[in-house]
């Protein structure tokens, strides 16, 4: 028996990750597992992008059986959530969260449970895979919600999701999708890498199955004028300050101003420090860094 694999990974910049690049045999079983890998109110996107995911290929015919879902399951009644047991992924969407399998929840989300789900003979696997962004640039969070007070997608998995509703899976390639998710996706550099003839299958071959689609009338989205397009990092500084502009009690709004200069002081520090810590992986001796430090340091000046 053969198998395709479709992984979703969500809240970690990589999009689609496609493997067994054959055509589904008689017999054969279509898995999907998705992925989100963060938890919290700020995070909602991540989550509200998975639920997505697993709307589009229950639509497509793959029973939940063969669909793996991982995410933390904070939201739906989470105390800021206006809309208890709803998640939306896009301005005035529909509800994404009903019906989504709890197969990993809570503290069960977890890097040693996500390699099991996959482990298997590795030899035998192809892999095509596409990402947000490269190495070396964020991914970008969009579609910011008032009523919520959080982002409700993902620039570029949004991109794809959309693309997979509107579009004709047994028509459209991977290598279409990829095209056109580029292309909209002008925020970041988005990336495929892996065994690219893969990416000439069609869409269906990973994201349904041809002989169960239901055979619905293509989804019509409205345009979204401004996506509110804000770099991943930049996300819970953007949140607070958009709330402490909203609101007109003092107290609120000073208890949000001193969330805002510990994000400041603490957090954006940390996020830095990656490039010190790649200097300091690549072998530069303390003096060489210091120096450029130094060098580059408006306070020694």
């Amino acid at each position: 028996m053969c198998r395709s694999v479709l992984c979703a990974l969500l809240g970690l910049s990589l999009g689609l990750v496609n493997s067994f690049p054959t055509e589904q045999p008689e017999g054969g079983k279509n898995w999907v597992v998705i992925v989100a890998g963060s938890n919290g109110w700020y995070n909602y996107r991540h989550q509200a992008d998975a639920c997505h995911a697993y709307q589009i290929v229950h639509k497509n015919g793959i029973p939940d059986e063969q669909i793996v879902v991982m995410m933390y399951d904070d939201l739906a009644q989470n105390e800021e959530n206006p809309t208890p047991g709803v998640l939306i992924n896009r301005p005035n969407g529909t509800d994404v969260y009903k019906g989504v399998p709890k197969d990993y929840t809570g503290s069960d989300v977890t890097p040693e449970n996500f390699l099991a789900v996959l482990k298997g003979d590795s030899s035998k696997v192809k892999v095509y895979a596409t990402t947000a962004a490269n190495p070396h640039e964020s991914s970008y969070a969009c579609y910011y919600d008032e009523k919520r007070d959080t982002y409700l997608g993902d620039w570029y998995s949004v991109n794809w999701m959309e693309d997979s509703d509107v579009e004709d899976p047994t028509k459209e390639t991977l290598l279409k999708q990829f095209k056109i998710v580029k292309s909209h996706t002008n925020t970041s550099h988005v990336q495929q890498y892996g065994n690219k003839t893969i990416a000439h299958m069609k869409i269906i071959a990973f994201q349904g199955n041809p002989k169960a689609i239901n055979q619905l009338p293509p989804m019509t989205l409205q345009p979204i004028t401004d996506p509110d397009l804000t770099p991943s990092p930049d996300v819970p500084l953007a949140i607070l300050k958009r709330k402490m502009m909203a609101s007109n009690d003092i107290t609120i709004v000073r208890g949000l101003l001193m969330e805002i200069n510990t994000h400041l002081k603490y957090e954006y520090a940390l996020r830095n420090l990656y490039a010190l810590v790649n200097v300091c992986e690549r072998g530069y001796p303390a003096e060489r860094i210091q120096l450029s430090m130094d060098s580059v340091c408006h306070f020694n000046k």
